[in-house]
């Protein structure tokens, strides 16, 4: 939202094909909250693995990846 604005319901998908490593998913404007829960921060995706943030608010995203964040 700092520098696209992005409308209520946009989902964002993010790859993580590095199979060395985790990469760090950070929203520094908005909050990002963890799917099913109520902690927020950032998120490290695990190598060859998928996770889909959905904007439910103005400046809050849900994240969800089957296993794949921490």
């Amino acid at each position: 939202n700092a520098n696209v604005a992005a409308s209520v319901g946009c989902a964002i998908t993010f790859t993580n094909g590095n199979g060395s490593g985790m990469i760090t998913i950070a929203i520094t404007s908005d909050t990002l909250r963890l799917s099913g829960g109520t902690s927020t921060g950032s998120r490290a995706l695990a190598a060859n693995c998928n996770a889909t943030a959905r904007q439910f608010a103005s400046t809050v995203w849900s994240i969800r990846g089957r296993g794949c964040l921490a």
